[in-house]
């Protein structure tokens, strides 16, 4: 969201997102009126693909309207000497003229890992529906986004499947109308049902056999079949060197944790600026920079990819199992496994912790950060701290956050208030230059075509917040922040603008932070 408010596209998906009261629980459902609850009190935005994606290409048309391909397939992308040959046609028109190029200096392939890189399946087939069901008037809790179905007759959670809403028709505002209201349900293929294509009529028994609610209407929108895939490909950047994998291309996962599309847009924030700075300025070698893209990206796609796996397991491993289900017992051992009363839901209640790196996950929607390769801190002090959001193990705390200022962190956020108005510290961040972010206007004397200064003034400013999630650097000490919102350098104190030869220096550290040189 921090992206999209960058982008001026904010306000569009909030409007066309659902509203808080609707989103803020996971339920693990038996029948739609029978809940086991689990609270979720961060707030996120809910908006299907199909309403996001309607957004930002209005967006981009705005920007770029002669240079919006919609509706276009790519046939090839071959790099030749330097640059990049693209050739597609419209959709629908194979034959020439139809069929046309471009050369283009760079190309980045977000296609969904379609043709660029292969498709790796590990042996579960899910089958997706769009429908139109007045469900809504069935559920006792509108504040349930999403519903993990547990039907003892199919084996378990992860083999029943899950539904959740996704707004009224065509993206019109909330609330649910119940003539219009849409849905998507999504279930594994059962081993009887893979003996034969898995159609509409298997699709609407199997959601009638779910979700158990007599007479229910539903029209069936659309359908489609996917392997739940957990790869991640071996380089980001390409061939020789101007084709980068962006998104599904690059890293495609399963969809439990919902960090896919997250982790897509990060790629492409990480990626831009530095495109942008190669462009604007090709006489200056930014290749390492370039290359920083992959090994940036790359073991946060791979962290994903994992952690995603691992909460696909724990549905069958760790929930059915405290539940008593499997697959592999009789429907009877199942219904009875389930009516123990009390004492399952005690070890349900316990089961759930093991899932809140799925649905709990601070840690990993925001407190993910890159390793750099130079030193980030002025003071060169020779000492490295493990980052905090690293447990004394080395691995990654995935449920609390942990705000940082050391270098590879994203900057954090912070209410700045002057008189009656507020904003944020990552609201400080620039897009097209890096900003150097500090309490003392001593730093107002730094001189950089790529750096913009700007000053917390601590007598006009409430900076507590800022204050705690600094601690020592906040006084003299600033932070240079990239256009991507990571805190690129630090300086504990002003003492390197003291000297004479300052400006040389933060010269010399600019380069050093976009890979200029070593």
């Amino acid at each position: 969201m921090k992206i999209f408010r960058k982008i001026g596209v904010e306000s569009s998906v909030l409007r066309a997102s659902a509203p808080p009261s609707m989103t803020g629980r996971t339920a693990l459902v038996y029948q739609l009126r029978t809940y086991w609850t689990g609270d979720l009190p961060c707030r996120y935005v809910q908006l299907p693909q199909i309403r996001l994606e309607p957004i930002l290409k209005r967006r981009a048309l705005e920007l770029n309207p002669k240079g919006i391909y919609y509706g276009h397939e790519v046939d090839r992308v071959d790099e030749y000497y330097g640059d990049v040959v693209v050739r597609f046609h419209e959709r629908g028109k194979v034959e020439l003229p139809a069929a046309q190029s471009v050369n283009a200096t760079y190309v980045l392939g977000a296609d969904g890992g379609r043709m660029l890189t292969e498709q790796l399946g590990i042996n579960m087939d899910v089958v997706t529906a769009h429908i139109r069901s007045p469900i809504s008037q069935h559920r006792p809790d509108p504040s349930i986004f999403l519903h993990w179905f547990i039907r003892p007759e199919l084996g378990g959670s992860l083999k029943t499947g899950y539904l959740y809403h996704i707004g009224p028709y065509h993206g019109e505002p909330y609330p649910l109308d119940p003539a219009t209201e849409e849905w998507v349900f999504a279930c594994a293929r059962l081993p009887h049902e893979q003996v034969h294509p898995f159609d509409e009529t298997d699709m609407l028994r199997r959601l009638h056999q779910t979700l158990q609610i007599p007479d229910l209407e539903v029209e069936l929108m659309s359908m489609s079949h996917w392997h739940v895939n957990a790869k991640v490909a071996e380089c980001f950047r390409c061939q020789g060197g101007r084709i980068f994998l962006v998104g599904d291309a690059a890293h495609c996962v399963p969809p439990w944790g919902a960090l896919g599309l997250d982790s897509e847009i990060q790629d492409a924030d990480n990626l831009i600026w530095k495109l942008a700075l190669a462009l604007e300025r090709p006489n200056e070698s930014g290749e390492r920079l370039l290359d920083s893209y992959d090994t940036e990206r790359r073991p946060i796609g791979e962290r994903v990819a994992k952690t995603s796996l691992y909460n696909m397991q724990a549905h069958a491993l760790v929930l059915d199992q405290a539940i008593g289900l499997s697959p592999d017992k009789s429907e009877s051992d199942n219904i009875s496994a389930m009516d123990q009363g009390t004492p399952k839901r005690q070890e349900v209640t316990r089961a759930l912790k093991t899932l809140d790196v799925e649905f709990y996950a601070h840690g990993a929607e925001v407190g993910w950060f890159y390793e750099f390769d130079y030193e980030t801190d002025y003071s060169r002090s020779g000492s490295t701290p493990r980052h905090p959001q690293l447990k004394e193990n080395g691995e990654m705390e995935l449920c609390e956050y942990r705000p940082s200022t050391k270098p590879g962190s994203q900057l954090p956020h912070a209410w700045l208030r002057r008189s009656v108005t507020k904003r944020s510290t990552r609201e400080l961040v620039e897009m097209d230059r890096m900003v150097v972010i500090g309490m003392s206007p001593s730093w107002e004397s730094i001189r950089h075509p790529l750096i913009q200064v700007m000053i917390i003034d601590g007598d006009e400013e409430d900076h507590a917040g800022w204050n705690e999630v600094c601690g020592r650097l906040a006084g003299r000490g600033a932070l240079l922040v990239r256009p991507d919102n990571i805190i690129a350098y630090r300086f504990p104190d002003d003492k390197i603008l003291s000297q004479p030869e300052s400006l040389e220096e933060v010269a010399h550290i600019v380069k050093r932070v976009l890979r200029l040189e070593a």
